[in-house]
Parts: structure tokens; C-alpha cells; sequence
């Protein structure tokens, strides 16, 4: 199983010790940005445009690379700045959609089917949707990530087998090519 952090860029150090609670679980975390190398206060002024679409394009990767997409909130009174993990769950939930639309048009085609979790309170009225579950603590999302996993793992070999059979198309590449940092292009 496959899990990507989504919160404040302030509380990176924080989400890193989540990314620790999900190894010990047996659970992969697709949030690269909790290895960049700026402060946690760090502003966006601070880095360069290139800098931000080059990452803002890696997450959207780390995204798609998934099986649920976590985002912690905060109170409504806590000041928030930036907003990115609001478009990053916005995307997860799209992308989700989309994979129950695709799959009714035509089950040929596969996306990973991505589920949207918040952890503490809704921030807004987005959070209020059935599909998006809401964890008032860590402790109950892990619960939550924990039973789910042995069916999510073997549900990703079954599509593998499916994709090495060329039994269905992986659509992820036509939604989002895979980005080289190395080379700053895509693929």
C-alpha cells in the first residue's frame, strides 16, 4: 500500500514522523516533498519559480503513485499561507472520479483508484463529502490504513499481473508522463 501526506509546509517535520509510523506498518509514503531540502518555515517568495512547478509536478506524480491520499488539517482558527495541500487532496479526489467514470465507460482502461482521508477536523465543506473520510487522530487513520492494506496490496498485484498480461491500459501515463528530475523533462 501506497500513501501520500498531504499538510502545511510548516508541519514537515511533524508528517515526518507519520511517514515513520506508516514504514513501521508495512506502508510505502509517495511524499517526496517531506525530502526537500528547505526549512519548514521556509516561504514561497524563498524559492524559485522553477523550483515550484518542478516540484508542484513531482507531488502531482507522488499523487498518482498512491493508493490514498492522507491530509492532516488544522483548526479553523490556525493562520494558513500557502493552501497546496487543499489542491493536492482537490487532485486526488478529481482523480478518483475520474477512475469511477473511466471505469464505467470502459473497464479496459485503469487509474488507481485513489481514496481521500482527513485527519482532524474539516476545514471545509469539501471535507463534509461521503467519500472522504474523516479521522479525528492519527491513531484511527492508521487503524483505518492498517485494515485496509492486505486488500489494497493484493488488489495492485492483480492489476499488475492484468497490466503484464496486457489485459488492461495504464492510463497514468496519459493523465500525468512520468517527470525525470534529472533530466527536468518529462518522459
Amino acid at each position: 500500500m501506497k500513501v501520500y501526506l498531504a499538510a502545511m509546509y510548516s508541519l514537515k517535520n511533524e508528517v515526518r514522523e507519520r511517514e515513520k509510523d506508516l514504514k513501521a506498518l508495512g506502508i510505502e509514503c509517495t511524499s517526496t516533498w517531506l525530502k526537500e531540502p528547505h526549512d519548514p518555515k521556509t516561504g514561497i517568495n524563498e524559492v524559485t519559480p522553477e523550483f515550484c512547478r518542478e516540484t508542484a509536478h513531482q507531488d502531482l506524480q507522488d499523487i498518482l503513485r498512491s493508493d490514498v491520499v492522507v491530509l492532516f488539517t488544522v483548526d479553523g482558527t490556525t493562520p494558513t499561507l500557502r493552501g497546496g495541500r487543499h489542491f493536492e487532496s482537490g487532485f486526488a479526489y478529481g482523480v478518483a472520479c475520474m477512475s469511477t467514470m473511466n471505469e464505467i465507460a470502459n473497464p479496459q482502461l485503469t487509474i488507481r483508484d485513489l481514496k481521500v482521508i482527513t485527519v482532524g477536523p474539516r476545514e471545509n465543506i469539501f471535507h463534509h463529502i461521503k467519500s472522504i473520510l474523516n479521522f479525528p487522530t492519527w491513531q484511527g487513520a492508521m487503524a483505518f490504513l492498517l485494515e485496509q492494506k492486505d486488500y489494497v496490496d493484493r488488489y495492485d498485484a492483480m492489476v499488475a499481473r492484468r497490466l503484464a498480461n496486457h489485459e488492461i491500459t495504464p492510463l497514468l501515463n496519459e493523465i500525468a508522463p512520468e517527470y525525470d528530475p534529472d533530466t527536468k523533462k518529462q518522459n
